[in-house]
């Protein structure tokens, strides 16, 4: 698979928000952990991520989220890793309601859709 395939599939999987007004698409935490072992090799940022609530069957924003800025002379690829296993670690200790509940988003660095 190449870097642009990688990120497609990892930037259009589990549900669509466009509906809300997002240009994003909300990952189970199954799903967001599978997207970043995707991403790992590709060398792209996670810039951060939004939290959403399923509730009476429709996604909503819980006003949880995290972001990594890129430290003064950080290489990309340091960036890349250090983000990637920063939300890794966000989304593995992350608990509000249940778990199957919650959907998470991934901005990722020099991607438009989310």
């Amino acid at each position: 698979m190449t870097k642009s395939e990688i990120i497609e599939s990892v930037s259009t999987g589990g549900i669509p928000l466009y509906k809300y007004g997002e240009a994003c698409w909300a990952l189970t935490r199954h799903q967001a952990l599978i997207a970043l072992r995707k991403l790992k090799p590709t060398k792209v940022g996670v810039v951060g991520g939004d939290m959403y609530q399923l509730v009476e069957g429709k996604l909503e924003p819980n006003g949880d989220s995290w972001y990594f800025a890129k430290r003064h002379k950080e290489s990309d690829e340091a960036y890349s890793r250090r983000t990637i296993d920063g939300t890794r670690r966000y989304i593995l200790m992350y608990e509000n309601f249940g778990v199957d509940d919650t959907y998470f988003t991934l901005i990722l660095e020099g991607v438009k859709n989310c």
